[in-house]
């Protein structure tokens, strides 16, 4: 069985071809996540919020029953905040997905898996 060597120039097409690709898919990516409605994370209702005990205040956080909870730990300082703005209101977690709506937390809230976000340098 005789292998077939690829040439540069069809490897470079082919590598053209894909990346030409890549701006389609994203934009269909982000019209599916857009379709979706967008609906503030409520443990009472999503499992995944629940397990993670999160809590939209951190003013409302049991300190006796979360030991590791400091007053300063929330969800926009979080390292699982996925929203660029770290001041927002409110934002993606990267821990609560749905795949019928985007989840999204208050960045005044915080929940048992708080890890800190790295602090980016000037």
């Amino acid at each position: 069985m005789k292998s077939e060597k690829l040439t540069r120039r069809q490897m470079l097409g082919a590598t053209l071809v894909g990346l030409s690709a890549i701006p389609v898919v994203m934009e269909t990516a982000m019209a599916q996540a857009a379709a979706k409605p967008t609906r503030l994370a409520d443990p009472a209702v999503d499992k995944a919020a629940a397990a993670i005990g999160y809590v939209d205040d951190v003013s409302k956080v049991d300190a006796k029953k979360n030991p590791n909870f400091k007053p300063t730990q929330n969800c926009g300082n979080c390292l699982q905040w996925s929203t660029p703005d770290r001041k927002a209101a409110q934002g993606g977690c990267n821990l609560l997905r749905d795949p019928k709506v985007n989840l999204v937390v208050k960045n005044n809230g915080w929940c048992k898996v708080w890890v800190p976000a790295p602090v980016k340098k000037a």
